[in-house]
């Protein structure tokens, strides 16, 4: 109660009322337990859930006692509820509290402060069931699961094979009653559209719905009001009936649905005849997903060689696949666009064979023959010395040749791979002549031979010379690195020189670059035909042509990849796609996963798309710890079209121990294959030590985490991810989950973003590989606008999460495979860190064999860029806005300059001073010297005061239109002590005339409901000014209506912030976005 660090306290009030508390005198437990300490009784009342505190009690804070000792404010408050006399005491630390029994005993003390609500014995009711439920009875089969229903005339809850009486008051009642009679006549109206019933039994049904709409709204206000959710929430059709009215984007009521009215949804309708073959082709893909030549012919009535018919009339528009696993002719059968894609080169291979023994495969072969790519040339391909394609014993021969090896060295020097690592090794590097020019002169040094140089050529490594004092401390020899560096690029222009020269091995490269990245046609995707057929989907909806090809290829290809930009409208897609999928029974149960913010949202909009669509949506209190157990035994229970879940929530439902141990031990089992060959392979003491520390770190992660799963295992008891019943998984916004770890020696090096072991990670990880496996990957679609952002090995990784079999054809068993092919480390020239001189840095930034590269990716990825889809979005006009360095600017850069130089000549500990240090403050000097400096000069022209000088004048000009702007600043947010940006901002704008209220944090709006009402209040353009964080104020900020600037203080740059202002337009026609970023020195 008397700490200093009020954490424990702050967390106690959140969650529970403090109803009394007594001190007791430091002999309080002599007798019991030989101790003299003071100690307190605490007694709390639980809350029902925890609060989000503005204020908080007097009893979290402390105040001083007559000698100064810190005292918690209760006891102050409450002197009687002290035991004793409060007395100073000598302590280890200083003079500590004590409390001196006084001449009361215990008990008559307590007598004085007795509280009878708090002591007075409680009376307990008679417990006339011993049952969770009173008055549950076996559930009544016309009741759906987990709704509310009137059963003789009194109102139930069903959960699963149970029914009971919901303890709520009688206005709650009625509420939900009125509600349930809403819910049963608008599934009418759906059911009678779904069955394409005639227009005067819709219209009746609607006028019923009508009617029961307004007595309700009359009664109980509208139905997406708050009341209204509280009480009949937890009913499967609470998002239904909440589809019934239109909401503005302040949530306020606008007009009643379409349903009302019109026709909303389209029937099934199910052709019954056929005319040409054509006509039954594309029916069978809408009602099967695929070719099923006995349906056709039932369609088409042609009789007993209607099938022949339909082969013979469609001949180039379908094909029999030979490697379909069937004796029956007339089964297996693709479109030309499906057959006549993919890897062709493979194809063609099984069709010639096939036609060796069947001549009707003939067609295939020469329709295959026709497709196959435009070989690539020998000069269209880039080398990379190290690429793991090329055969280990060319890169013996160029090192044979290179080094003018001759006999036993050539025996005595070979070159290793390590296909787990990806890891080049060469043997007995220090063995080599020392009378051999090309090995210490032409291509090596003294100081670090041919040998270690091809070596690190190999491994992508630049070679780095060290000295050491002999006593285990050591720096890098700048010349002789330089030297050594310069060498390797020699060496990688004589391989380059070398390795086509010779027609015979150029030929063979070609032919095995051609087959391995050369092999593929890029299937297009055409969804016309879905057009008008989309069986339940809102006909007031018409899905653009580009998202009614993305449904078809989830349909009809397998793991995808959505990357469209914002506005594309993927949400529509991926709903639509699950539909079809459950439909076409393709998948028995969808689970979308999308950012926590947003799970409302998405329930609103599948039932939007599909009103009469069964679907789970979870909220806050779904996966609170006592109830998590009993929504995912709901979610395995049901029969749904979709679930439709949070990241953090998904994270919280586990895969069984037995899944995980085994994933868990795979890739300990690697970690440790790795760690053992990087003992034995790095030339590099340092990189060595770093690569062996990174996968110890990766590790030890892993054990901790599969020993908690060997132990007692998940306390909350939630039924497995794989007892769900999910087999289809659509992620939102998969940009989340790009940091997946993987292994590679170029982890060090910037442009590789190796990932890190993160939970939520490793977790969709194992979710995605048991789904692939389960699917034959083709059950998960991955979702989001910008698939890379910050580096290229970002797009490896989702090439890892859904297409891992395609890496592993190719032969990119590992990043460092994939880099090697489609990459290069380079050593170049640039800035250093400090801001003042310059470096020599290893950079992964030049790529090659790009085309085949995006071949590979293109096979799950579904591209749509802005220009593709031609929507109607304000243009942007950028502006970089460069502030000159200021004098304190460049005298703090100085010193920063000085602090790292003596970083690097070790002049100082770590501890006391490092890079990151120094990175930090030149952020700060950066954005603004008085954030490192309080005495630093406020510079006119510095980019603060720019920044402020340009959101004024666009406030002034936008005023009749109450037009907004964002303000993206990273560093130096509000409510630290001392100077901050946001703070300094706001005044100097408030100064030029802005009134204070249009200027907003995002940090004041700590909850969601809270971040909503602040959103709003931008929207409608009470608010003209947003600052905030690329973490508050990115993705998911949803005030874009007015929005005509963006103003960007400091890095990050993200497409997500600029999506926020690229939307289809309502009130401007340009936007501008300019970048406070930069500072010329």
């Amino acid at each position: 109660m008397d700490s200093k660090d009020s954490k424990v306290r702050k967390y106690l009030a959140e969650r529970a009322n403090l109803v009394s508390a007594i001190r007791f005198p430091q002999d309080a437990f002599q007798q019991t337990a030989n101790a003299e300490v003071v100690s307190d009784l605490l007694i709390f009342q639980k809350k029902d859930r925890p609060e989000v505190l503005s204020e908080y009690p007097n009893w979290v804070s402390l105040g001083l006692t007559e000698d100064d000792l810190p005292i918690n404010e209760y006891f102050l408050d409450h002197p009687d509820h002290v035991f004793g006399t409060l007395s100073t005491k000598s302590g280890p630390f200083g003079p500590d509290l004590a409390v001196l029994p006084g001449e009361k005993s215990l008990g008559e003390l307590f007598s004085n402060i007795t509280v009878p609500h708090v002591y007075a014995p409680s009376v307990r009711p008679v417990v006339i069931e011993d049952t969770e439920h009173p008055g549950a009875v076996p559930a009544d089969p016309s009741l759906r699961d987990y709704s509310y229903g009137i059963i003789d005339g009194k109102l139930y809850y069903r959960e699963g094979d149970t029914m009971y009486p919901p303890a709520v008051g009688a206005t709650p009642e009625k509420r939900i009653r009125s509600m349930i009679d809403l819910a049963s006549k608008m599934h009418k109206v759906i059911d009678l559209q779904m069955e394409d019933a005639e227009d005067q039994e819709v219209e009746a049904a609607q006028k019923e719905l009508n009617s029961a709409y307004d007595t309700f709204v009359k009664s109980y206000d509208r139905i997406n009001s708050t009341a209204n959710g509280r009480a009949f929430s937890q009913d499967s059709d609470y998002f239904l009936i909440c589809g019934l009215e239109n909401l503005d984007a302040k949530g306020n009521f606008v007009s009643k649905a379409d349903i009302f009215s019109k026709r909303t949804i389209s029937p099934t309708k199910a052709a019954v005849h056929c005319e040409t073959a054509e006509d039954a082709m594309v029916e069978s893909f809408r009602s099967l997903g695929h070719i099923d030549l006995s349906f056709m012919n039932d369609l088409l009535g042609w009789g007993e060689n209607g099938k022949n018919k339909i082969v013979k009339d469609l001949s180039g528009v379908i094909y029999r696949n030979p490697s379909f696993d069937s004796s029956d002719w007339y089964d297996g059968w693709e479109s030309s666009d499906q057959y006549l894609s993919g890897n062709v080169r493979t194809k063609l291979e099984d069709a010639e064979k096939a036609a060796e023994s069947d001549p009707r495969y003939t067609g295939n072969v020469e329709a295959l023959k026709a497709v196959q790519p435009e070989p690539i040339e020998a000069s269209e391909i880039s080398i990379r010395l190290g690429a793991t394609w090329i055969k280990k014993s060319y890169y013996k021969d160029f090192m044979d040749e290179l080094f003018d090896l001759h006999g036993w060295q050539r025996r005595d020097h070979e070159i290793l791979f390590e296909p787990m690592t990806g890891r080049w090794s060469i043997t007995e590097k220090n063995h080599f002549s020392y009378d051999n020019v090309a090995v210490y002169e032409t291509y090596g040094t003294q100081r670090k031979n041919a040998g270690y140089i091809l070596e690190d050529c190999l491994n992508l490594s630049a070679t780095v010379v060290y000295d050491t004092d002999g006593h285990g401390n050591r720096w890098k020899n700048e010349k002789e690195t330089q030297l050594a560096q310069m060498k390797q690029e020699e060496m990688k222009r004589a391989f380059a020189d070398w390795i086509l020269k010779d027609p015979d091995r150029r030929k063979d490269l070609t032919d095995t670059y051609n087959r391995l990245f050369n092999s593929t046609r890029e299937r297009t995707f055409d969804g016309s035909y879905l057009k008008d057929h989309l069986p339940g989907i809102n006909r007031s909806i018409q899905l653009r042509p580009h998202q009614l090809a993305a449904v078809s290829r989830t349909l009809l290809s397998g793991n995808t990849l959505l990357a469209h930009a914002v506005g594309a409208g993927k949400t529509f897609e991926m709903i639509a796609s699950a539909m079809e999928a459950k439909r076409l029974g393709l998948c028995h149960k969808s689970m979308f996963v999308v950012p926590n913010h947003l799970v409302e949202q998405w329930g609103k909009d599948f039932l939007l798309l599909y009103p009469g669509a069964n679907i789970l949506v979870a909220d806050k209190k779904t996966f609170a710890k006592n109830n998590r157990k009993k929504f995912t035994a709901r979610i395995a229970a049901g029969d749904y079209d979709a679930v439709i879940i949070g990241h953090s929530q998904f994270e919280m439902i586990p895969m069984s121990k037995e899944v995980q141990t085994e994933y868990f031990n795979r890739e300990i089992d690697s970690a440790m294959e790795a760690m053992e060959q990087a003992k034995s392979d790095y030339s590099d003491a340092s990189q060595r030590r770093f690569t062996i520390q990174q996968l110890q770190m990766f590790i030890k992660s892993m054990q901790t985490r599969l020993n908690k799963i060997l132990d007692k295992g998940s306390k909350d008891d939630v039924i497995n991810f794989e007892k769900l019943g999910i087999d289809r998984l659509y992620v939102d916004e998969a940009h989340n989950y790009k940091n997946l770890y993987f292994y590679s020696k170029l982890s060090r090096v910037p442009g590789v973003n190796s990932g890190s072991d993160t939970a939520k990670t490793l977790d969709l990880a194992m979710k995605v590989s048991y789904l692939n496996q389960l699917t034959n990957y083709k059950g998960v679609i991955f979702a989001t606008g910008t698939p890379v952002s910050n580096s290229v090995s970002e797009c490896y990784t989702m090439m890892k999460y859904l297409e891992p079999q395609i890496l592993e054809q190719n032969g990119f068993n590992n990043f460092d495979a994939w880099a090697t092919t489609f990459g290069e480390v380079t050593t170049a020239m640039e800035l250093a860190p400090e801001g003042n001189g310059f470096r020599m840095k290893q950079r992964f930034a030049k790529f090659y064999n790009v085309p085949e590269l995006m071949k590979i990716f293109r096979e799950v990825s579904d591209i749509k860029v802005s220009e593709d889809l031609q929507l109607d979005v304000p243009e942007a006009e950028r502006e970089t806005i460069v502030a000159k360095p200021s004098q304190d600017q460049k005298r703090l850069m100085k010193d920063l300059s000085d602090r790292a130089k003596a970083i690097h000549q070790h002049i100082v500990d770590s501890s006391e001073d490092n890079m990151l240090k120094i990175t930090t403050d030149g952020r700060k000097i950066g954005l603004d010297p008085r954030l490192f400096d309080p005495n630093s000069f406020d510079d006119p022209e510095s980019k603060v005061n720019l920044a402020v000088d340009k959101i004024y004048s666009i406030w002034t000009d936008t005023q009749k239109d109450k037009l907004t702007q964002m303000v993206f600043c990273d560093f130096s947010v509000p409510g630290k002590e001392g100077f901050n940006v946001y703070d300094d901002m706001k005044n100097k704008l408030i100064a030029k005339g802005i009134p204070a209220e249009e200027i907003a944090f995002i940090h004041s709006a700590n909850t969601d409901a809270k971040k909503e009402q602040l959103f709003s209040q931008v929207r409608a353009g009470n608010v003209r000014i947003l600052f905030g964080s690329t973490a508050k104020m990115g993705e998911g900020t949803n005030c874009q209506d007015r929005l005509i600037a963006l103003h960007h203080l400091d890095a990050p740059w993200k497409p997500s912030d600029v999506g926020r202002i690229l939307r289809t337009f309502k009130i401007k026609k340009n936007v501008e976005v300019t970048d406070n970023g930069k500072i010329i020195i």
